[in-house]
Order: structure tokens, then C-alpha cells, then sequence
């Protein structure tokens, strides 16, 4: 895969199962770790690679448009609606009492949600369809195989939608061409088009699958991915980061606790946790930064010795 830039991403190369258990590790980490600096490394960690990935202005028009505005709303509704806490800061005409703590937790679930938001991009863009069937073609292969049918689907079905949409434009009996009182029963129309095209192409489709031998034996997996030298390098450093989290969290390095007061976990091992988190986080924008600096120096202009140097130029 090539990023905004044109260049190669080393990450979206690797194997399926590698990225599919990163992003597990990742969403799971911060789902239920609810550290700040865990949650604040996988925030910047996020928009660095979906920067790579997407562009900056995607990511910038995503925080501006949705993730900061639903931050807000989560946090205006977490104060309103939870009132635990020790530290009361106003007295509402209801009787209801605002807390620090709830305000603050109202925070971590907002930065959660931008966390999710912000990796679920990078998924989307790394995590194609080819992958996804693949991850369920030999372990679960009737999900395998409705997601392929469900990924080609969904394009025909948008395609035949505005073809029939333009064609019911060229007589001037779209919805929105006819007076209100007909708007209902052309959408109507249209609804039965469609219906009538899914279920007719839904027949088509098992007649060909049919007449290809499905369901008549034990079918075969085609792998297009294989394990390199570098997915096991991968893996082992995705391994020791994970296990470094886990063993930092089990020791209360990045345990945290925000009702009925806010405890925050402060040790030698919250600093090694994080770090190993951050590590993990920037891993495949570290990667990305590496080959492309490689990249860089392999087509560089050659340097040359002083003696070779003055005969060649």
C-alpha cells in the first residue's frame, strides 16, 4: 500500500494476522488501560499515522468536525448524568451536584472515543478487504465468505442505485422532479427497483456459485500472504511491547481510578509501560520514517573521493 505521499507504507505489508492483532492490542490497551498517558500516546501515535496514511487535512477536518465535537458532547453528558465524586464543585437548582471527578472522567471517555475514532481511520486504510477475507477464509469460511459477497455487493448495489436513478431523472420521475404527493410512491418505486434487482441478482449469484461446484465438498484456501524474516521480527517486538503494558498495568503502574476519587498509578513502572505503549503506538510510523529515510540515502546522488572526485567532474 502507498501512502498520501506515494511512498510505500512497510507496515500495510505485513502480514494480516500481524496488523489485525496490532490493532487488537492497541483499541484493547486503551479501551481499558484509561491511563492519560497511555491515552494521550495513542491519540498523537493515531494522527501521526493516519497523517501518513490519509494526509494532514483529513485529520485535521476528522478533529475539528467529529472528534472534538463529540468529545464535548461526551463530556457535557458524563457531568450531567454522573454525579460520584468527591470533589463538589457547584450545586445544581436540582439537587444534583457536579463533581471534579466526574468531569475528569468525562474527559478519559472523550479520549477514548477520539482514540477509537482516530485508529479506526488507520484501520480502514490499512485493513482492506482482501485481508479481512482473508482472516476468515480458513478459520471461520461462511463469514469469509459473506463478507466477500457483502464487499462485492454493496458497490453493485450503489452503482445500480443511481443508475436507475438517472434513468427515472431522463423522464422526469425522480422524487425530487414530482410535486409532494407523488414523492411518496415514486421513492416507492425506486424501493421496489431495487428490491427486485437484489433479490434477482441474490439468485444469479447462487446459481453461479452452484454451478461451480460450492457446496458439493471440502474447497480449498488460496494464501496470497506467507510469513517473511520481517513479520517475525514484527511480531517479536509487538510480543515484548505487549508483554512490558501488561506486566507495568499488573503492577500498578498504569492502574487508574477516577470515581469516587481520581488515583492515578506513579511509579518506576508507569514510566516503563508508557514507553513500551509509545513504542508500540509509533511502531508503524517508525517504520514508514525508516524506509523512507532509506529510500532517501539509496537514491542520492553519489559522493566521491577527492582524487575521484576532480576526474570526475
Amino acid at each position: 500500500m502507498k501512502t498520501f505521499s506515494g511512498h510505500r507504507d512497510p507496515f500495510s505489508e505485513a502480514h494480516p494476522i500481524i496488523q489485525a492483532a496490532y490493532f487488537i492490542i492497541i483499541l484493547g490497551v486503551t479501551a481499558f488501560c484509561l491511563h492519560p498517558l497511555v491515552l494521550m500516546a495513542a491519540l498523537i501515535s493515531a494522527a501521526i499515522y493516519g497523517s501518513i496514511l490519509r494526509g494532514w487535512r483529513h485529520v485535521a477536518r476528522l478533529l475539528l468536525t467529529f472528534i472534538l465535537p463529540g468529545m464535548i458532547v461526551v463530556t457535557i453528558i458524563n457531568a450531567s448524568f454522573n454525579h460520584n465524586g468527591v470533589t463538589l464543585l457547584v450545586t445544581l437548582n436540582s439537587g444534583n451536584s457536579v463533581t471534579l471527578e466526574a468531569i475528569v472522567y468525562g474527559l478519559v471517555l472523550a479520549g477514548v472515543l477520539a482514540v477509537g475514532i482516530s485508529w479506526f481511520v488507520v484501520i480502514n486504510a490499512v485493513m482492506t478487504r482482501d485481508k479481512i477475507v482473508f482472516l476468515c477464509g480458513r478459520i471461520l469460511p461462511a463469514i469469509g465468505l459473506l463478507l466477500s459477497l457483502i464487499f462485492r455487493f454493496v458497490p453493485l448495489l450503489i452503482n445500480q442505485f443511481r443508475q436507475v436513478q438517472a434513468a427515472q431523472r431522463g423522464i422526469g420521475a425522480a422524487p425530487s422532479q414530482v410535486k409532494w404527493r407523488a414523492k411518496f410512491h415514486q421513492a416507492a418505486n425506486m424501493f421496489s427497483i431495487m428490491t427486485s434487482w437484489a433479490l434477482e441478482s441474490a439468485v444469479r449469484t447462487a446459481d453461479s456459485m452452484r454451478a461451480r461446484g460450492y457446496g458439493t465438498g471440502r474447497r480449498t484456501a488460496y494464501a496470497c500472504y506467507h510469513w517473511r524474516l520481517n513479520d517475525r521480527i514484527l511480531a517479536g517486538i509487538i510480543t515484548a511491547a505487549t508483554g512490558l503494558i501488561l506486566l507495568s498495568w499488573h503492577l500498578g503502574g498504569l492502574a487508574t481510578q477516577y470515581n469516587p476519587a481520581i488515583i492515578v498509578g506513579w511509579n518506576r513502572w508507569t514510566v516503563i509501560g508508557s514507553v513500551a505503549f509509545a513504542i508500540l503506538a509509533l511502531l508503524p510510523s517508525g517504520m514508514y520514517l525508516q524506509a523512507r529515510t532509506r529510500r532517501q540515502h539509496a537514491t542520492a546522488a553519489p559522493t566521491y573521493p577527492p582524487y575521484f572526485a576532480s576526474h570526475h567532474d
